[in-house]
């Protein structure tokens, strides 16, 4: 999972890390780029700011298989 480390952080190096990986979901003919975060991480606003948006009908299920919650 890529990130920027806090100290980073508000230099542009998030948007250049997308803007990558725009580029390259272009350049393989991608439709979309989908991505997953709690709605309540900063990286949210982050994320709205550069036009992700959000899909409300999904729910993201699991089962844990070693019995932990």
């Amino acid at each position: 999972m890529p990130f920027i480390a806090p100290s980073m952080q508000g230099r542009g190096y998030g948007k250049l890390l997308i803007s990558h990986a725009e580029q390259f979901a272009r350049e393989q003919q991608l439709g979309t780029i989908t991505l997953m975060t709690h709605r309540f991480m900063p990286a949210m606003k982050f994320y709205t700011g550069i036009d992700f948006m959000q899909a409300p009908p999904f729910v993201i299920l699991f089962k844990p298989l070693n019995g932990d919650v």
